[in-house]
């Protein structure tokens, strides 16, 4: 089933390369991408695992005429081993669909463009909306997108439908939805200095209540001035927790990141700064949330912590002692803003490990990661790492196995055009 979906969508791409009346042109890309993990404690659960990940994309990219585009990207992500070699059953295929928008700039010669369908929402540094490229299936929205460019500012307004609850006849349920809406500028300011300005506001009717109605208020500054690259990000958040239950949203976070350049030699530091709740009995929920990011790599990359209740600080050393090969090294400090407070996930809408009765430790562990990344040649890349974490209080007095957590992957990644 899966081969035959794909080959019946490359068909019809190809017949419409062919005819001039609908494609000016059609490029294909793709990406074939295998990574073996395996990890010792992970999440400080105690148990050993390993799979081998695997991800291939397939894109078609239609110029249709001047200023109108589109593209197509199949995709299909499994674990080795999920779905049998003999397997006849569909239910098992996993073949879909990850981009599929059309785009049309400069409209009527306006400095205003749409891109409307399933698309990918990256922003800054992708700590509020990312396309999660770490994970095989990554992250896309349902969206519609107005873009004006104004030359030194440059400003998007978007509306994104998360989900859609659909009846036992097939309507959809205006009342039992999630959106997010958001309008986000980049301001150059002067060479090499830019500043973000951003609005975001994430509302879920899940289950016919308007629970969460939050709103994202955040700026970032980037500076690349020499070997200098350094940003600044601060973002509060208002609004609705739980209509239900009356619960306000009263949060923020902070990260702030430089980085200096010495020839082949590059090194750096970071502060991370997210709030967390100190009193779940009140009716303010201040552990900051908005889970629509690219986490991985941010906060660690063994993906213990998001931003909310995360109180962090980083060294990071970069070097490269030849082209095609650089090496990578960061030791974290973690400590949680609230000891009282839960300790949340990558994602932010869980629990790692939740708070008991009695919580108060708040220092978290140290966590060193090591990267090495291998170009073979312009379409073969080869990234390997391992991390360790040492277990500061905090996890054992949340329950989690306090001893030594280890991680290491090894990933292959193929990328063509044609």
């Amino acid at each position: 089933m899966r081969k035959s979906v794909l080959l019946s969508i490359i068909g019809m791409l190809v017949i419409a390369m062919s005819s001039q009346s609908y494609a000016a042109s059609v490029d294909f890309s793709g990406q074939l991408r295998t990574r073996p993990e395996t990890a010792d404690n992970q999440h400080f659960q105690g148990a050993e695992k390993a799979f081998i990940g695997n991800r291939v994309r397939l894109s078609a990219n239609v110029q249709a005429e001047d200023g109108v585009s589109a593209k197509i990207t199949l995709q299909d992500v499994k674990k080795w081993g999920d779905s049998a070699n003999t397997s006849t059953s569909q239910e098992e295929q996993s073949v879909d669909i990850f981009e599929a928008y059309f785009q049309v700039d400069s409209i009527k010669g306006s400095p205003l463009s749409l891109k409307i369908g399933r698309q990918t929402l990256v922003y800054g540094d992708q700590r509020l909306l990312g396309n999660l490229g770490w994970v095989d299936q990554g992250r896309t929205h349902d969206a519609f997108k107005a873009m004006l460019n104004l030359g030194t500012v440059k400003l998007d307004l978007f509306a994104s439908k998360v989900r859609e609850d659909i009846t036992t006849k097939g309507i959809a349920d205006e009342d039992s939805d999630a959106n997010i809406y958001g309008a986000y500028a980049v301001i150059g300011i002067t060479d090499g200095v830019t500043l973000d300005v951003y609005a975001l506001n994430w509302r879920d009717s899940s289950g016919g209540v308007q629970t969460k109605d939050i709103w994202t208020y955040g700026a970032r500054a980037a500076v690349k001035v020499g070997g200098l690259k350094a940003t600044a990000e601060g973002v509060i958040q208002s609004g609705t927790w739980d209509a239900s239950q009356n619960i306000d949203q009263e949060a923020y976070a902070i990260a702030v990141k430089a980085m200096y350049s010495l020839g082949m030699f590059a090194v750096g530091a970071e502060y991370v700064n997210g709030s967390g709740d100190d009193d779940s009995t009140d009716n303010k929920q201040k552990t900051f949330v908005f889970p629509f990011h690219t986490n991985h790599g941010h906060y660690g990359y063994m993906d213990n912590f998001s931003w909310g209740n995360t109180t962090a600080y980083a060294i990071h050393a970069v070097a490269k002692p030849a082209d095609n090969l650089t090496l990578k090294a960061t030791y974290w400090f973690f400590q949680l803003t609230e000891g009282k407070g839960d300790w949340l996930n990558v994602a932010g809408t869980k629990t790692l490990l939740a708070a008991k009765a009695g919580s108060s430790e708040d220092q978290a562990g140290g966590e060193l990661d090591l990267t090495a990344v291998y170009k073979a040649s312009k379409s073969i890349k080869v990234v390997g790492g391992y991390s360790i974490f040492n277990a500061g209080d905090a996890v054992s007095d949340r329950g989690g196995d306090d001893g030594d957590s280890t991680w290491g992957y090894l990933m292959m990644i193929f990328n063509f055009k044609g």
